[in-house]
């Protein structure tokens, strides 16, 4: 099933009752395959399995999950499925096929044994194997062995192996690419956006730079191409000329954009609540500025923003405290933006 742009408008003012209900109508007489992907909480199941109407006629509902727990609790018959690591040819395989796209994804005999030893370093995990290889695909040859250094995972355990490797990843974008990676911290987590929207919104933050005759499209286009071609972005669907039509950012590539935008002080969300954000509002906040995200009960103090900080959203707040308590010290405050609330 494939909605328009109409439905999808249609089913975001919806209510989780009336989402559920529509989506068992629409199912009931039909044989179907759903799959659910990256479910986080027993809530979230809870809350959808109703929509899927049980006809014994061999329709099925596939979830996907990090935590085993969730999966035993969906279905406490059924043993889940545990997608084993990759092992080192796959690996390999893998790598090749990101980093040498334009090569039929053989690798350069060259370049083989400094290859394989990157990719030693990546301990099977297939994230962090495509996006060192999007990284290394950019790159000549002789810049191989640079990586390779930066790349002290040895002794690193857990999440923080692929956290290290995508870090590295960011810092050799060029310049020009770091504001439009950024800029996808603002989405919600596992949303879907369209390609032109988020280059009109990097156009109108003042991202892309003319480049001859070529048009700001043109030219935000070509970034998004070269992030996806970095894996930093997975392209989703394409027009039907074959060009770009949406795209998702991984969870964890996501993450990412939020700490290092922290750190460059170029964004900053504080207590996000992702389930009460659409596309639409995520599109509206100010960017090399701050967006707040969430209910507290009083803002942050005005030294945990940055010094230099001159536009301020607040979304989807209820303030308690007055306001101007922490606006008042915030010398370099020109706009201020109060939406939902």
């Amino acid at each position: 099933m494939v909605l328009s742009r109409e439905d999808l408008e249609l089913v975001e003012k919806m209510n989780v009752v009336e989402q559920r209900d529509n989506i068992s109508e629409y199912l009931k007489d039909k044989r179907y395959l759903v799959v659910l992907d990256d479910i986080w909480k027993h809530e979230a199941w809870d809350a959808l399995k109703d929509a899927f109407p049980d006809m014994n006629n061999g329709s099925r509902v596939v979830l996907t999950t990090r935590n085993k727990d969730i999966a035993l609790y969906a279905d406490v018959q059924s043993k889940p499925h545990e997608l084993r690591f990759l092992n080192n040819e796959e690996s390999w395989d893998l790598f090749c096929k990101k980093a040498f796209p334009g090569l039929g994804a053989i690798c350069p005999p060259e370049l083989e044994e400094l290859g394989r030893q990157i990719v030693e370093k990546c301990d099977c995990l297939p994230l962090a194997i495509v996006v060192i290889a999007g990284l290394l695909s950019r790159k000549e040859p002789c810049e191989w062995e640079n990586v390779g250094k930066s790349i002290t995972w040895q002794f690193v355990e857990g999440q923080a192996k692929i956290s290290s490797i995508l870090s590295l990843s960011y810092k050799n974008l060029p310049n020009h690419l770091k504001p439009c990676f950024l800029y996808m911290g603002i989405f919600p987590e596992d949303n879907e956006f369209r390609a032109k929207k988020l280059i009109q919104l990097w156009a109108a933050e003042g991202f892309l730079q003319r480049r001859g005759d070529e048009t700001l499209e043109e030219v935000g286009y070509d970034h998004l191409k070269e992030l996806i071609q970095r894996n930093m972005i997975q392209l989703v669907n394409k027009s039907s000329s074959g060009g770009i039509k949406s795209c998702r950012i991984h969870d964890l590539l996501r993450d990412l954009s939020i700490s290092e935008a922290k750190e460059d002080k170029f964004l900053q969300i504080h207590h996000e609540n992702v389930d009460a954000l659409s596309t639409s509002t995520a599109c509206r906040f100010a960017i090399h500025n701050y967006a707040l995200i969430g209910g507290l009960e009083k803002l942050p103090e005005s030294t945990e923003f940055p010094a230099n900080l001159t536009k301020l959203t607040l979304e989807l707040y209820c303030l308690k405290q007055d306001p101007l308590l922490t606006l008042e010290k915030l010398k370099k405050l020109r706009i201020l933006k109060l939406l939902e609330h």
